[in-house]
């Protein structure tokens, strides 16, 4: 492919008019991985012990993108649902390892997939209940803002991506705040 616009795209001399284009080549390991000098996969990932260690390297451990992991003959996926539980399940192994324990095999939990179309929008699969539209975004929110964060920092975060914002013009803000210092009328907004 050599050029994409909004007419479609360029392969070379061949045209292909299209009102959309759908990007799906794949995706590579930070090239990081390379710099281990350990055997890659295809994609350029270091395949992983149970334990998330790398073979014959024992003092590295490998999650996320960069890690070629697989559980009931298949390779889990490189999403971050899988990278959250590996870094937690890795930290937990480091210590065992520091400690002289011995290491515990890595066993990803698929509690369910989402993904947001856009604001107030998102598709949500759990196995055993599916959503669409405002009701799975809803969730999406609850469980990408609220659930990881206490909810003081969860509600900045909510404001911040745009969910229920108050929005104070900076110039507003100020004029209030130097008001309520110099005890002159009016009191400052609150922070968001």
């Amino acid at each position: 492919m050599t050029k994409v616009d909004a007419l479609g795209v360029q392969i070379g001399a061949q045209r292909i008019d299209a009102q959309t284009v759908l990007w799906a080549a794949g995706v590579a390991a930070s090239p990081l991985a390379r710099s281990l000098g350990v055997p890659l996969d295809r994609a350029g990932r270091v395949p992983a012990e149970p334990t998330l260690r790398v073979p014959g390297r024992p003092e590295i451990f490998v999650v996320g993108d960069v890690c070629a992991l697989q559980q009931d003959g298949r390779a889990l996926p490189g999403v971050a649902q899988v990278a959250k539980q590996g870094g937690a399940h890795a930290a937990r192994n480091v210590m065992r390892a520091i400690r002289g324990e011995p290491l515990v095999p890595f066993r990803y939990r698929n509690y369910g997939n989402m993904a947001t179309i856009g604001r107030g929008s998102a598709v949500a699969d759990f196995g055993w209940m599916t959503a669409s539209g405002l009701p799975a975004w809803l969730v999406w929110i609850a469980i990408h803002i609220f659930w990881p964060h206490r909810f003081s920092k969860s509600l900045r975060r909510a404001r911040r991506m745009g969910v229920g914002v108050r929005h104070v013009p900076a110039s507003r803000a100020l004029d209030h705040r130097r008001a309520a210092a110099s005890g002159v009328g009016g009191r400052a907004p609150d922070p968001v």
